[in-house]
């Protein structure tokens, strides 16, 4: 029998300042979740056996391992396959998105346009059935 999850998600960029930005920004869009984070895919694989995560948000290119080894590794693993995995990257090419999604992405957005982050927010809350919360003066 598997233990619960200790995080709802894992972050993994290798630029710190868009790690604590996106932590603040899905702490803040889902009040009470739990993050983890790493700077590359190794350190973010010895999280995911430890933490067991619900979701991965990943970047592509990293040191040391990239995003789409991270996904295979996941992948392979039992223990870890059935966790969803959000590539979020610079990487604008179909051959990299297409790789992503045969290695077992979940998702496959770009960096740079807001839209698709409010969009990744949204899918992280679909994976973990959490509601979002709107920044405050964006009141609909």
């Amino acid at each position: 029998m598997g233990r619960l999850s200790e995080c709802d998600l894992l972050i993994v960029d290798d630029e710190p300042n868009f790690r604590l930005f996106l932590e603040g920004y899905f702490k803040q869009k889902m009040p009470g979740i739990r993050i983890k984070s790493a700077e590359d895919g190794v350190k973010a694989y010895k999280l995911a056996l430890k933490f067991r995560p619900r979701v991965i948000w990943t970047c592509v290119r990293m040191p040391r391992m990239s995003g789409l080894e991270l996904i295979e590794l996941i992948r392979e693993n039992p223990d870890t396959r059935s966790i969803k995995i959000i590539v979020f990257t610079a990487v604008h090419s179909g051959e990299t998105k297409n790789h992503a999604f045969a290695l077992g992405a979940s998702a496959y957005l770009y960096k740079g346009d807001y839209s698709q982050l409010e969009e990744g927010a949204e899918t992280v809350a679909n994976f973990l059935r959490m509601r979002i919360s709107p920044f405050p003066g964006n009141d609909v």
